[in-house]
C-alpha cells in the first residue's frame, strides 16, 4: 500500500455508538423534570452521580455531551442557591411570621384558637457570614498590618529611639 492510499483511508470509530443522555437517564425511571427538581432540591453532582449509580466523572461527561441537560442542571442548581441566599439574608436581617394554634371545637373540628406575631431577631452569626463574603476586604477575621511609613517618618522614629536610648543609659 502506498501513502497516497493510507491518506485516503477514514479511521473507524472503536466501541458502541453514544447513547444520548435523555435515553440514559430515562433508563433509570427519571426524566429531566424530576433531575431539575432535585437539583433546586440541593443535591450535588456527587449526590447524583451516587443516585444513578455511576462515578462522578461519567456525570461530567454527560454534562459536556448534552448542553440542553447541563443547562437544566444550572438553573436547578441557581435556583437552590437563589433560596439559600435568601434565607441567609432574611436570618441575618431578622423578621416576623405569624404563629397560628388550632384546638379542638366541641365537634371535634380543628378551628383556630390565637394568632401570635412573632419575631426572630437578627443573627449575628449570619450577619459576619454575609459580610466576610461579600465584602471580604473589609470585614476578614485577620488583617494585615504591613502599613508603610514614609522615610521621612522612619528617619525621625530611629532618631527618637536612639534620643531615648542615649538617655536611659
Amino acid at each position: 500500500m502506498n501513502k497516497s492510499r493510507k491518506a485516503k483511508t477514514k479511521k473507524k470509530k472503536v466501541g458502541r455508538p453514544k447513547e444520548p443522555i435523555k435515553e440514559k437517564i430515562e433508563k433509570t425511571h427519571f426524566d429531566f423534570v424530576k433531575i431539575k427538581k432535585l437539583a433546586e432540591c440541593g443535591l450535588i453532582d456527587e449526590n447524583f452521580a451516587n443516585v444513578f449509580g455511576i462515578e462522578k466523572r461519567t456525570w461530567n461527561n454527560w454534562k459536556k455531551q448534552d448542553q440542553e441537560f447541563n443547562s437544566l442542571l444550572k438553573n436547578g442548581k441557581e435556583l437552590s442557591d437563589k433560596n439559600v441566599e435568601q434565607s441567609l439574608y432574611k436570618r441575618a436581617m431578622g423578621y416576623q411570621y405569624q404563629e397560628v394554634t388550632q384546638e379542638p371545637d366541641k365537634d371535634g373540628q380543628l378551628r383556630i384558637s390565637k394568632r401570635v406575631i412573632k419575631e426572630v431577631s437578627p443573627d449575628v452569626g449570619a450577619i459576619a457570614f454575609w459580610l466576610k463574603n461579600r465584602q471580604p476586604d473589609n470585614w476578614k477575621d485577620r488583617t494585615n498590618n504591613t502599613a508603610e511609613l514614609p522615610n521621612e517618618e522612619i528617619e525621625a522614629l530611629r532618631k527618637l529611639a536612639q534620643k531615648v536610648m542615649a538617655e536611659n543609659i
